[in-house]
């Protein structure tokens, strides 16, 4: 990928398709409790503490755990 990120134009060097991650982490011998987007971290984490952040469609938090 050739992104740049817009705050200090770092490049963006790795990245998944949300499809591509559970075989990604599974060779590390992790698995997915959850994987959560945009608009749920948004609904979940930022708007009931009253926050407003951009959160794009290309960022994800993902919890793993040892398997």
């Amino acid at each position: 990928m050739d992104y740049l990120t817009a705050k200090n134009r770092a490049p963006w060097i790795f990245g998944l398709e949300p499809g591509e991650l559970r075989p990604f982490v599974e060779t590390y011998h992790l698995g997915v409790i959850e994987d959560v987007g945009n608009r749920e971290y948004q609904t979940r984490y930022l708007s009931p503490r009253g926050r407003s952040l951009l959160v794009t469609d290309a960022e994800r938090v993902v919890h793993l755990v040892r398997a």
